[in-house]
């Protein structure tokens, strides 16, 4: 590391406490004081090396989901192929659930746990409290959120204390909450339209790995003309299993908008994440038509 990285940028302190700039990491400061009194100077620099930061989380392919507790296997980007326990907090796929229904007649405990599954209505809500006051469980959050948007559980609706809830549950790093968020902020559902909130919100639900978030980004950018950016967002989208997103990454290479060698490496690895996600007890779950619908 340079003298120069070592030193406040402001009064050329050395000290291994000094603290990097959280916007573009460039430069450090000994405090608030020193960091103010740069802020003129800093702020072209910093503002540039932020959004090229910000690019590089938007098009960075996101990590894969952790494996499902019972069966070991990688959990799907897709989030009606997983069910939220609101016992012990866990996701498990639906191969999974499917197959402890068809083995306990009744199914009357969580698969993974063996917690008894909520005897009433209100418990469901009860323990979604439980696991955010306790755990601050993000899931547990923006399920609260969902209970109040649609009044469940004998709530009456309220989509401002949804919203609410949403915005404590992306505070804990919640990507189906922050999701919503830019849903809300669109629409004005449960606070004011904020068009450029929706955007900021709906970017960072992609960059935590929401697969809704990132189709709706490439039909966006695509929209506005922004062919290139579009393309991108497709071909991470592929990547992550979304067939509709492969198929029109393949009509983007027919009409030249997708290069050969990013199309054959999206081809390629799309079919390998479907592979490494595969089983006969997800396949049977899904002709069932078993999609998850809230916790349990």
């Amino acid at each position: 590391m340079s003298d120069i990285d070592d030193a406040c940028a402001t009064c050329g302190k050395r000290s291994d406490g000094l603290k990097k700039c959280t916007a573009c990491k460039l430069v450090k400061y000994c405090n608030a004081t020193c960091q103010k009194a740069h802020r003129s100077a800093h702020k072209k620099e910093c503002r540039k090396r932020a959004k090229e930061l910000h690019e590089e989380a938007l098009f960075r392919q996101p990590e894969t989901p952790d494996d499902c507790p019972i069966c070991f296997l990688p959990l799907s980007y897709v989030e009606e192929q997983s069910a939220y326990q609101t016992c012990c907090g866990k996701f498990l796929c639906i191969g999974c659930v499917n197959t402890v229904e068809q083995m306990e007649s009744g199914w009357e405990s969580c698969a993974f746990c063996r917690v008894d599954r909520p005897s009433r209505e209100g418990e469901v809500f009860e323990r979604l409290e439980d696991r955010l006051e306790k755990y601050n469980d993000p899931t547990a959050g923006f399920s609260l959120g969902i209970c109040h948007a649609n009044g469940k559980y004998g709530l009456s609706e309220d989509r401002e204390k949804a919203h609410e809830y949403y915005l404590r549950a992306a505070k804990l790093s919640s990507s189906q909450a922050t999701f919503r968020l830019s849903l809300n902020y669109y629409n004005g559902d449960g606070c004011d339209v904020d068009k450029a909130k929706a955007w900021s919100y709906l970017e960072e639900a992609a960059i935590m790995r929401h697969l809704e978030a990132r189709t709706v980004l490439a039909i966006e950018e695509t929209k506005r003309g922004n062919m290139e950016r579009g393309g991108r967002h497709r071909m991470i989208a592929a990547v992550m299993g979304d067939d509709e997103s492969m198929s029109v990454v393949k009509n983007l290479y027919s009409l030249g908008h997708v290069k050969k060698d990013e199309f054959e490496v999206t081809l390629r690895k799309h079919h390998a994440w479907k592979e490494e996600i595969k089983s006969e007890q997800r396949k049977e779950a899904k002709e069932a038509r078993m999609d998850y619908v809230g916790p349990t």
